[in-house]
């Protein structure tokens, strides 16, 4: 199986080979969903490249193996692994490309379903056949396939509750009424299906910075996070659910702590960044809370970590 390491650059202007892949152009701030570039410059990680690999053969791709053992840097699945990562994918959305899905690959009926327009980050849904890393507890945006800019629940980011049986599985959503909920849809309602994208992180949250010898510098105020933030590893430990995501953040800066002692040249600064995001869901609780946002790089700085602020 391809390995995805994460690397560092300075600039990402130039293009790509066949086998690199862009993540400013996955992860562009600022950009609508079908608007992409890759004219965002950022801190810390700023591509991917694909070792031992190139993206040749059908284009229908079957469900891979994970590999649940991936270090901070090098991630086996950082971008969609149902979809062939062509470059094309990321310039205009590719009705054309097809995957195959099993029921049975999932532990449901033995029924095989062809979806179309499945972006690089986004899961599957139709039918019987639900993405095994969609999880109760955690935040998704659902978007109706092969409809440019379709989204369910007019594209608002919504806790997963709770996923019925039967051949159309019943979804709930969080709602903010007790007595009814109408946050809700079944898997088999749009025949081509649905992407759901998890959602991490969100503008207007705040966190406090953390640098490598573990001091607090200053504060962070998310001011945009890109909509396509990337699930790149799932696993249970204690009976606690942990996910890891890769986000693109455009964050304002304050620091309050001088690097060595010296006077800082700037105090506040505007930055974009990328980060992954650690998400943890405990048995006795309804929803996933964000821990951290590691492998964060800022100027002067370095890789720092942001820890969320408690709610005011």
């Amino acid at each position: 199986m391809a390995q995805v390491v994460l690397k560092h650059a300075a600039s990402m202007d130039s293009l790509l080979s066949d086998t690199d892949l862009d993540i400013a152009t996955l992860l562009s701030v600022g950009q609508e969903e079908d608007d992409i570039s890759s004219n965002h410059h950022y801190h810390g990680v700023q591509h991917v490249q694909l070792v031992g690999a190139r993206f040749e053969g059908p284009e229908v791709t079957p469900y891979p193996s994970r590999d649940k053992t991936e270090s901070p840097l090098v991630f086996s699945n950082v971008f969609n692994p149902y979809v062939n990562h062509r470059k094309e994918e990321f310039v205009q959305e590719d009705f054309g490309n097809v995957v195959e899905l099993r029921g049975s690959d999932v532990g449901a009926a033995d029924v095989k379903y062809r979806v179309k327009d499945l972006r690089t980050h986004e899961m599957p849904v139709i039918g019987v056949y639900i993405d095994e890393r969609i999880c109760p507890g955690f935040k998704y945006r659902i978007r109706q396939l092969c409809r440019l800019n379709r989204y369910q629940f007019n594209g608002s980011a919504l806790y997963l509750e709770r996923i019925g049986q039967g051949y159309g599985r019943r979804l709930t959503f969080q709602s903010p009424h007790l007595n009814i909920n109408q946050n809700i849809f079944y898997t088999d309602t749009h025949d081509g299906g649905y992407g759901f994208s998890i959602v991490a992180v969100e503008a207007g949250a705040s966190f406090t910075i953390w640098d490598a010898d573990e001091r607090a510098i200053g504060q962070a105020l998310l001011l945009e996070v890109n909509q396509r933030q990337a699930e790149i590893n799932s696993h249970i430990e204690k009976k606690t659910v942990c996910k890891r995501v890769v986000v693109a953040m455009k964050v304002l800066v304050n620091f309050t702590s001088r690097r060595h002692g010296m006077m800082s040249l700037i105090n506040e600064e505007t930055v974009n960044v990328c980060g992954v995001a650690e998400l943890e869901k405990a048995p006795r609780s309804s929803k996933a809370e964000l821990k951290s946002i590691n492998n964060v790089e800022l100027p002067i700085y370095g890789e720092c970590h942001f820890y969320p602020n408690a709610e005011d």
